[in-house]
C-alpha cells in the first residue's frame, strides 16, 4: 500500500515493502526459514525482477510477446535483465528444473572426484640388481586381500550417493508441480472473475443505450417529426449511457 503521492498519511512514504526494494522478499525469507540464494523470483514487470536481483534470488522474467507490442519495449532496454526469459509459467518451471538437474548432476560429478581422488604418481626408482634384495613372495600375496576388501567399501559409498541424488530431484520435481498447479488454478480463478455481474448490467444497459438512439433516429426521418421526442429519447440515451459508464467502472474498482 505504500506510494510518496499516496492520499493515506500513514502509508504515503517510501518503504522497504515496495518493489523494487526486496523487503517483501526479506519477510518472507525470515518467518519461512527461506534461503534467498537459492530461490527463484518470477515476474513480469522490470520492478519484480529488480526486486528479486536485490534479494539475492535468481530470476525468471515472464516477457508476453502481446506486452512487447503494446509497450514496444523489451527486457534488455528497460535496464533490468533478468537471469532467463520465458513465455509463461510452464515455461518458467521448466527452467529451473532443467537448472537443478544441471546442478545436480555437477554436484556428482564432484563427490565421485572426492570418493575417487587421483593417487599421485611418484617418481620410479631404479632398483639397483646388486644391492636391492628381492622382497619375499608371501607379503605381497598377503597385501593383496586388502585391497580387495577397500572395493568393496568404495562401491558402497557411491551407492549411497546415487541414491539419495535421485529421491533429492524427486523431492523438487514434485515440489514444482504443486507450484505450477497452484498458479494454474489462480489464473483460472482470475480468468473467470472476470466475468462480474456489474460488468453484465453494463453490457445490457449498454444496448438500451443503442435502442434508444435508434429511436432517436427513427423520429427524426419520421414525417410527423416532434421535437419533444426527439429530446426524450436522446435524454433516456443519455441517461442509461451513464449508467454503462458507472457500472463499468465499479467493476474496475472491484
Amino acid at each position: 500500500p505504500y506510494h510518496p503521492d499516496g492520499v493515506v498519511p500513514e502509508f504515503s512514504k517510501e518503504s522497504e515493502f515496495r518493489k523494487p526494494a526486496p523487503g517483501m522478499f526479506k519477510k518472507a525469507a525470515a518467518e519461512m526459514g527461506l534461503d534467498l540464494s537459492q530461490s527463484w523470483c518470477i515476474g513480469d514487470s522490470r520492478r519484480d525482477i529488480e526486486a528479486g536481483r536485490q534479494a539475492g534470488c535468481r530470476t525468471i522474467r515472464i516477457d508476453k510477446p502481446s506486452q512487447q507490442k503494446s509497450t514496444g519495449t523489451s527486457m534488455s532496454l528497460e535496464g533490468t535483465a533478468a537471469d532467463y526469459k520465458a513465455i509463461n509459467i510452464k515455461e518458467a518451471v521448466n527452467i529451473i528444473k532443467k537448472y537443478l538437474r544441471s546442478a545436480g548432476s555437477d554436484q556428482n560429478q564432484e563427490e565421485a572426484a572426492v570418493a575417487n581422488p587421483a593417487e599421485p604418481v611418484s617418481d620410479a626408482v631404479e632398483p639397483d640388481p646388486q644391492t636391492e634384495e628381492p622382497s619375499p613372495q608371501p607379503e605381497v600375496q598377503q597385501s593383496q586381500p586388502e585391497v580387495q576388501e577397500s572395493q568393496p567399501e568404495i562401491q558402497d559409498s557411491r551407492l549411497d550417493v546415487e541414491r539419495s541424488q535421485p529421491a533429492s530431484s524427486e523431492r523438487t520435481e514434485a515440489l514444482l508441480n504443486s507450484i505450477l498447479a497452484q498458479l494454474k488454478s489462480m489464473q483460472r480463478d482470475d480468468m473467470f472473475s472476470e466475468f462480474s455481474v456489474m460488468r453484465l448490467m453494463a453490457g445490457m444497459v449498454q444496448v438500451i443505450v443503442l435502442f434508444c438512439l435508434v429511436v432517436t433516429i427513427w423520429f427524426l426521418m419520421s414525417p410527423a417529426r416532434q421535437d419533444s421526442s426527439v429530446f426524450i429519447a436522446l435524454s433516456f440515451a443519455a441517461v442509461f449511457q451513464l449508467m454503462a459508464l458507472t457500472f463499468y467502472m465499479m467493476h474496475g474498482r472491484k
